[in-house]
Formats: C-alpha cells, sequence, structure tokens
C-alpha cells in the first residue's frame, strides 16, 4: 500500500532524478529530496582533540560505534530569547509571503548559466568540509550572485499568511497526479543557499546572522510544506528542516556556540514536521480516481449502465499511473478490458456481495457486470476507509498499535482483483511519510537534549550524571520511542547518548559527547 507511483510522478515532474527516487524508496525520504549529500545524520569529520580538552578514555566506548560531538558549556543566553530560529511574536505581520518566495525562485533561476555551473560544481563540496576548512570568502563572493533571491527570502521571513491558491477544486484524480510543481524543486536550490550562507556566519562566529539564515531557512520549510496540501510539498518542507537543523548541530559543535535550548524549543514542530494533514488530502485521490459517478442506489442500475462506469473506472485508474492517455477515449481496447475484467471476477463477486447486508439473499438480482462494480466500489470503499481512520488514531499510539494496524491492510495485499492491486499500489504510503517526520523530530529533541546538557555543564561545570538530574531544563523525549533518550555518563567530561533506531540496521544511533574545557 505505497504511495510511490503518484510520488514518483511528480517526482520526476519537477525534476527529481531517479536516483532520488530510489533513496526515497529505501528510507531516507526527506533528505534525499533537498540534498542527496546530506545523509541527516550526526556524523561529522574526525577532528583532533583540542588543548585544555579533558577526554577519558573508556575501553567499551573505544568499541562501541559512535558519531563524536565535540561540546562546549554553555548556560542559557540572557535575555534567554536572545537568540531565536522563529520569528519572535512582536513581528510576526499577515502578510502573504508568497509574492517574495516566487521573487526569491526567480531571481535564483536568473543567474547567469557560469555562475550556476560554478554553484551546481562547488555546492558539494563545500557543504561537506568542516567549518574550519570552508573558504568563506570564496562562498561569500559567489552567494553575492544571488543576493537578490535571499533579500526577498529575507522580506518575507515575518509574514505568516500563507496563500498559494493553484485552484485544483473540482480537477480531476489524473490532472492533480500531473500537477507539475516546479517550484519545490527550486526550494531546494533556495534551501542550499541558506545552508551555505549560515556555515559561513557560524564558521565566522557570526550568530546574529546564523540565527536570521537559519531562522530564514525554517520559513523557506514550512511555506513549501504549506503552500500547497500535497503530501510531497510536505517531504520537501521536512527535508529542507532537516537540512537547517544540520547546521545548527555544527553550530553547536563550535566553542563559541551560544546556548540554543530556547531558540529550538520556539520551533513550531506541527508545522514543520506533521504530515497527517497532507495524508488526509492524499486519500481524495483515491475517491476522485474511483469515481464512477453518482452513489449507487439501493436497487440494481441494469447491465448496460454498469458496463459503462466499470469501463470510466478502469480508465480513470490506468489514467492515474500513465498507463492510458488521458486524450485517448479508450474505445474498443477499453471495452475489451472492461469485458475480461468483469468475466474474471464475477464469482468472486457475487461471493462477496452474498456476505453483506445490503445484498444477502438478492444477489441473483444483479447482472455480471453491476456485480463486479459493486463488489470493487465496495473494496475499495474498504481500503480507504480503513486507511483513513487508522490515520485518524493519533501518532502516539502507532508504534503500541502497529501489528492492528499491518492486519487492517494484509488481507489486500494477497488480493487477485488487478484493480484492487492497483489501488492498493496507489494508497500513500502512511507508514513511510510518517517516519520522515518522526526522524525530523527526533533530531529536533536531540539537539534540544544537547543544549539542555551543555546549559547544565554551563552550571556546574561537568556532564549531568543522568538526564532526569538535568537543571535548570529538561531533556526532551526521543520522537520514535516515545520515551527519553537513553544516557550513560562514563565521566565528567564523557558521556553516550543512543536515540531509537531511525531504520533497520541504523548504526548511527550511538553518540558520544566530549565535553571541552569549561572555560
Amino acid at each position: 500500500m505505497i504511495h510511490w507511483l503518484m510520488v514518483h510522478a511528480r517526482l520526476t515532474k519537477f525534476g527529481l532524478t531517479r536516483n532520488a527516487f530510489s533513496v526515497l524508496m529505501s528510507g531516507a525520504i526527506c533528505v534525499s529530496i533537498v540534498q542527496a549529500q546530506v545523509a541527516g545524520s550526526l556524523e561529522r569529520p574526525t577532528e583532533t582533540t583540542p588543548a585544555g580538552e579533558v577526554v577519558i578514555a573508556d575501553a567499551a566506548l573505544e568499541s562501541t560505534p559512535s558519531n563524536v560531538l565535540l561540546i562546549s558549556a554553555k548556560s542559557q543566553p540572557d535575555p534567554m530569547l536572545r537568540y531565536r530560529l522563529w520569528p519572535a511574536v512582536e513581528v510576526r505581520k499577515r502578510g502573504n509571503p508568497a509574492a517574495l518566495m516566487s521573487r526569491a525562485v526567480l531571481l535564483a533561476a536568473n543567474v547567469s548559466p557560469k555562475t550556476k555551473k560554478q554553484f551546481a560544481e562547488k555546492f558539494s563540496e563545500w557543504a561537506e568540509l568542516p567549518l574550519d576548512q570552508l573558504p568563506t570568502e570564496q562562498v561569500q563572493n559567489l552567494l553575492s550572485s544571488y543576493s537578490q533571491a535571499l533579500n526577498e527570502l529575507r522580506r518575507a521571513e515575518n509574514l505568516f499568511g500563507i496563500e498559494y491558491d493553484l485552484h485544483l477544486e473540482g480537477v480531476s484524480a489524473v490532472e492533480l497526479v500531473q500537477t507539475l510543481l516546479p517550484e519545490l524543486q527550486e526550494m531546494r536550490q533556495l534551501a542550499r543557499l541558506l545552508q551555505l550562507q549560515a556555515r559561513v556566519a557560524v564558521a565566522e562566529g557570526r550568530w546574529d546572522d546564523a540565527m536570521r539564515d537559519l531562522r530564514v531557512g525554517f520559513r523557506l520549510a514550512e511555506f513549501a510544506g504549506h503552500s500547497t496540501e500535497f503530501l510531497i510539498g510536505r517531504l520537501v518542507g521536512i527535508a529542507i528542516s532537516d537540512v537547517m537543523m544540520n547546521v545548527v548541530e555544527e553550530a553547536i559543535e563550535q566553542p563559541g556556540c551560544p546556548n540554543l535550548y530556547w531558540a529550538l524549543s520556539g520551533l513550531p514542530s506541527d508545522r514543520l514536521f506533521d504530515t497527517k494533514q497532507a495524508l488526509e488530502f492524499e486519500s481524495k485521490f483515491l475517491s476522485l480516481l474511483f469515481d464512477v459517478g453518482d452513489p449507487l442506489p439501493d436497487t440494481p442500475i441494469g447491465a448496460d449502465a454498469a458496463r459503462v462506469k466499470i469501463a470510466r473506472l478502469i480508465k480513470n485508474a490506468s489514467q492515474g499511473i500513465g498507463m492510458v492517455n488521458s486524450d485517448s477515449g479508450g474505445g474498443v481496447g477499453l471495452q475489451l478490458t472492461a469485458g475480461l475484467y468483469v468475466v474474471a471476477a464475477t464469482e468472486p463477486s457475487r461471493e462477496l456481495l452474498a456476505d453483506t447486508e445490503q445484498w444477502a439473499g438478492r444477489v441473483d438480482q444483479l447482472s455480471s457486470s453491476e456485480a463486479v462494480l459493486r463488489a470493487t466500489v465496495l473494496k475499495f470503499n474498504r481500503i480507504r476507509d480503513r486507511w483513513v481512520a487508522w490515520l485518524s488514531l493519533p501518532a502516539e499510539f502507532w508504534d503500541d498499535y502497529a501489528i492492528q494496524r499491518q492486519a487492517a491492510f494484509e488481507d489486500f495485499g494477497s488480493d487477485d482483483d488487478p484493480l484492487l492491486l492497483l489501488v492498493n499500489s496507489l494508497m500513500p504510503g502512511m507508514d513511510a511519510a510518517h517516519n520522515a517526520g518522526l526522524r525530523a523530530r527526533q533530531k529536533h529533541h536531540l539537539l534540544l537534549s544537547i543544549e539542555a546538557i551543555r546549559m547544565h555543564a554551563g552550571q556546574t561545570g561537568k556532564l549531568p550524571e543522568s538526564l532526569e538530574m538535568l537543571n535548570p531544563v529538561p531533556a526532551w523525549r526521543d520522537a520514535i520511542t516515545g520515551k527519553p533518550f537513553e544516557y550513560e555518563r562514563t565521566s565528567f567530561t564523557e558521556s553516550v547518548v543512543r536515540r531509537g533506531s531511525r531504520y533497520p540496521g541504523d548504526e548511527e544511533s550511538t553518540i558520544q559527547l566530549r565535553l571541552r574545557g569549561t572555560p
């Protein structure tokens, strides 16, 4: 029950490669869309131990695969909200950022081909270089060619009345599936510009500038995710947020970085990481795709009318995955397909209807075509309703009831009905999309917990003995497990944090914290 066919159609239509689609299929959904070079992990290049840092070796730790984060003790800013990653309430405006975002897209796309080529050649290198090796002057010189686009993004930072109406009401399912979204592809470029600009600011210790760039980046993520209701927009928004959080993580590792606990806590998780609303929107695709006209009455409609509706159903479904050109009338080939479908499905359809309250005892009143039509619509409604119903369950219950959720769908996985197998192939990937948001939430909560640890060390000069003993602010829970992050202090300056696996075989779930010498 994966929606990859629809998603793949949109990916290819707005420029994402088949490679990105393959990565998306494997589970690295959010990062692959925006930036193939960023893996969404906490892995960092090996760093030498700076002078004055106290590191106590531990044999068990040395044998445990982990990512090492060098952190500095840092108390909370004064005032507490000195640094923000989301615009303050007093500066927010009701204006619509859509025009400025669109101008930024156009201005970024309007730079010279030479500049575009140079950026494409340098981006991967500059995005991965350790900050102390980043050629900041070269990066700034190249970014200056995009200054107009970046200025438009800054102008949109405080506008919160997002309206980007594509006027899709009343369009067919096929038209919805085939809707072009090139602006999402271009927002990836804007995110890359902000990423590099923020990295330069962090490398140079310009914290106000870095916070501004990251703030604009998170607003861009929200706009990408909520300018339309399409699921792919939410995934692009999550991906942009992930890129910004990667920069925040890099900043935290810098000796002079202020404590960003309160800045991170101000990010609206529901706007940046939630996919439920988009998944609900995607469910309407199937209702439109399997449109057979008015609801079927309680009395038979006749063989001729049923055949017409079956042919329309098959045509709509085939167009939805590109098997039939939307301009073709179907003709004899479509009628033949519908006829073969009826022949193959008649007996199973009558058996299914005989077990329903509506048609028990009177299935023989239905023609073969109508029996197949009604049984197909019934099975479709059951699939859709199960999917939508389980989606309405709060996300915190999903893991606890994973077996029951799976059981609600698995009986459709072996269905021999080709039309229902098509439905299953078009169903949005509820778990995959939900997990993309969960991974982003987990990273957000992990960064908050690390900042809580840095704040504790700023007051005490050492790492906390346990997360329960943090003072003055709490650690956040692991969004994937729903439980506190696992934490073990091995010395005053070293500890291990473990997070829930983001995917099967995740080898980067252990993070080793090393505290630099207290300034």
